[in-house]
């Protein structure tokens, strides 16, 4: 019996070798498959007009602000651009690292009124 069951070891070892090469071949091909796939997706990105490389289908999916609302967002005064929109998005960090439900609902309200200002403005 001891035997049969040493004779069997290396033929099983030889199939777990076989199946191990078989899955590596199959990771390559899938590695491969995705570079692929990433280049595809840059390449598409980068034709899209103005596009700086993100991807802007979600952007002109999303739903539209109300326009009451958007008026009220965009109605401060004050600095406009990068800077405002950096702060605003700070504090938005800040309410939400502490869960902070109220500051975080001001919080999101002033980064969209810097988003909608500093849009307005280019």
């Amino acid at each position: 019996a001891g035997g049969a069951t040493t004779g069997a070891a290396p033929s099983a070892v030889a199939a777990l070798q076989a199946r191990l090469r078989a899955a590596e071949a199959r990771a390559r091909a899938a590695e491969a498959a995705l570079r692929a796939s990433e280049a595809r997706a840059a390449r598409a990105a980068g034709a899209a007009p103005g596009s700086n490389g993100e991807a802007a289908a979600p952007v002109r999916t999303a739903p539209r602000v109300d326009p009451a609302l958007a008026a009220e967002l965009r109605g401060g005064t004050g600095p406009v651009g990068p800077g405002p929109l950096a702060d605003a998005l700070k504090a938005l960090a800040k309410a939400r690292a502490a869960s902070d439900r109220v500051a975080l609902n001001e919080a999101l309200a002033a980064v969209a009124a810097a988003a909608l200002r500093w849009r307005e403005r280019l």
